[in-house]
């Protein structure tokens, strides 16, 4: 599986932090907080989420890898579908200035050292660009996930807002994950078998 470069280099840059943004962001995560940002670069800045998941990290893979669903979990997907092996075709609704918008993305999917890695890249759609990247590794029995998104209009709106807004996206991405996951581990215990 190939996984492009930059965005695995992006990985160990959440870490080269000094020691005391380090403790505090430790703290953060571990109190249960989730962390955004906007990750430098040229035009939009791509928006990204870190957080502790109560999850494994193979089953926080296989719910993000599961494309198809997102239309039953995932905020403003309304319609999400597999195209083929690799290619899914997602349309949303959102807030001004985008509205509604389709998109057919290629998702690579692997395995790199002890972390799950998914990245996707637009094919086709409404959009100028879309891509992103999603780190999930493993953390006792827990999971920390690192989702980060850039997607950039066709139209113009202002760069700020443009990028708040996708603060707010990964935010509301890694918070429907911690609500499914909770979902299924509370629905996986009602239904199993009495000791």
């Amino acid at each position: 599986m190939k996984i492009a470069r930059w965005y695995l280099a992006l990985l160990p840059a959440m870490f080269l932090l000094p020691s005391t943004a380090r403790a505090d962001h430790k703290q953060a995560l571990l109190s249960g907080k989730i962390l955004t940002m906007s990750v430098p670069g040229k035009g939009i800045w791509p928006g990204r989420a870190m957080a502790i998941v109560d999850a494994k990290a193979k089953d926080v893979y296989k719910l993000l890898t599961g494309v198809a669903s997102y239309k039953s979990f995932v905020p403003r997907i309304v319609d999400s579908k597999k195209v083929n092996n690799d290619v899914f075709w997602l349309k949303g609704k959102f807030p001004w200035p985008i509205k509604h918008a389709t998109v057919k993305v290629k998702v690579k999917q692997g395995k790199k050292g002890g972390a799950y890695v998914m990245v996707w890249k637009m094919v086709s759609g409404t959009f100028k660009k879309y891509e992103g990247a999603a780190w999930i590794q493993p953390f006792g029995n827990r999971c920390i996930l690192t989702y980060q998104m850039l997607m950039v209009p066709k139209i113009i709106a202002p760069e700020a807002l443009m990028m708040k807004g996708l603060r707010n996206a990964v935010l509301e991405v890694v918070q429907a994950v911690r609500k499914r996951v909770k979902k299924k581990i509370a629905s996986s215990t009602a239904t199993a078998p009495a000791a």
